[in-house]
């Protein structure tokens, strides 16, 4: 959540809290997706979607949004399809599939 919360606010001293819609964590790599809320709770911006890849101690945020124009896919990690995901696989190999978000059936 530190990752986020500093690149969320860099610049705007925004006192900005996530609620989280989705996280799962496992060997070093996390996918999360989280709404900005205000202060007194409404919200502030879209959902977002977010990889993080555990370095050093600290979690750093990795561009999906990179990935996703590499693949001429204007939803990318908004609604991550299989072949988003397998995109991200083919990026970061070490990745763990169990981290990504599955539709619901």
């Amino acid at each position: 959540m530190k990752a986020l919360h500093a690149e969320y606010t860099t610049g705007s001293g925004s006192a900005v809290k996530f609620q989280v819609k989705y996280f799962k964590v496992h060997n070093g790599w996390a996918w999360i997706n989280v709404v900005p809320l205000n202060p007194k709770g409404e919200i502030e911006g879209e959902e977002w979607p977010s990889l993080l890849e555990q370095k050093d101690g600290n979690w750093t945020i990795v561009d999906l949004i990179k990935i996703a124009e590499e693949l001429d896919d204007p939803v990318g990690p908004n609604d991550p399809s299989a072949k988003f995901l397998a995109a991200v696989k083919r990026k970061y190999p070490e990745v763990p599939s169990d981290i990504f978000p599955h539709k619901a059936e």
